[in-house]
């Protein structure tokens, strides 16, 4: 999970690669306080429209409501968008 301050820097801490290595997977979790993935009753396919290529996510939901996303390193959409 990320304690990251989430408005001051939105993108979490820098993943750093070196030069001609693969791009690094970084799938990047939040999720409401307390809770863990354990306590996560189905996570739901979906996509961010505010990207041109649709960033894909999970959706964490818990009795009936959404308590969290993370990322899914292994859409086409992700890979397309690694150097």
């Amino acid at each position: 999970m990320c304690d990251d301050d989430r408005i001051g820097n939105p993108w979490g801490p820098r993943t750093p690669y070196d030069r001609g290595t693969p791009w690094p997977v970084r799938t990047d979790l939040h999720l409401a306080p307390g809770l863990t993935e354990a306590d996560v009753e189905r996570w739901v396919p979906s996509a961010s429209v505010l990207h041109s290529n649709g960033d894909a996510m999970d959706i964490a939901v818990r009795h009936g409501r959404i308590v969290g996303v993370r990322g899914r390193a292994t859409d086409p959409a992700d890979q397309a968008a690694r150097p």
